[in-house]
């Protein structure tokens, strides 16, 4: 039966991915996904998108057959996504054979790289004077990427402006955004990146 889209389930795709409703329904149709969980009815679908260059999470509703929203990786904080649920997605979307697993001797084990990005961003007061540090969240890591995929993940950088616009206060601007390669901090190191960011507005 065809997958049905609610009105905000569309305002959010467009919003946020250059797919159509119908290029979108087709993945769904075909299973070209990897389901991370249920959560009643809904279940949550992992699928990445070829025209944007990264991953996204429809929640889709069994009992209406209808798509309700679709939510960006760094949004999705009902189940962790691992680094291969996302690569098993890519090469299910792409259509590359699923290479095998290998299990990881004690020494890989011990020198596994960090798994997140982990952001953060500093804003100060316009009017007085006042600091605060606010969390921005994480994303996952595939493999040994380094700071320059961040830098060139339109996906990624829009999620950090969006948070950031969420979170500043009418009297603040944003000056710094800082990402720590670790899942707990582990690793030592933070870098500044610079670029374009919007004060609040209404």
């Amino acid at each position: 039966m065809k997958i049905g889209f609610t009105v905000h389930a569309q305002v959010r795709l467009a919003e946020r991915s250059s797919l159509s409703v119908d290029e979108l329904r087709m993945i769904l149709e075909q299973q070209l996904y990897v389901p991370l969980g249920r959560d009643h009815s809904r279940v949550h679908k992992l699928f990445y998108s070829q025209l944007d260059g990264f991953w996204l999470v429809a929640i889709h509703d069994e009992e209406t057959l209808e798509v309700v929203t679709v939510l960006p990786m760094s949004y999705h904080n009902r189940w962790r996504i691992s680094p291969d649920a996302l690569e098993q997605s890519r090469r299910i979307l792409c259509g590359e054979p699923k290479s095998e697993p290998s299990l990881p001797q004690e020494s890989e084990k011990a020198q596994a790289p960090a798994t997140t990005f982990r952001f953060s961003a500093r804003f100060e007061k316009v009017s007085e004077s006042g600091v605060r540090t606010v969390n921005l969240g994480a994303f996952p890591r595939i493999g040994g990427d380094g700071l320059e995929v961040v830098m060139s993940d339109q996906g990624i950088l829009q999620t950090i402006r969006e948070r950031i616009s969420e979170r500043l206060l009418s009297d603040e601007k944003c000056v710094t955004v800082s990402v720590r390669i670790g899942n707990r901090g582990e690793v030592a190191g933070c870098t500044t990146l610079i670029f374009p960011i919007d004060e609040k507005t209404d």
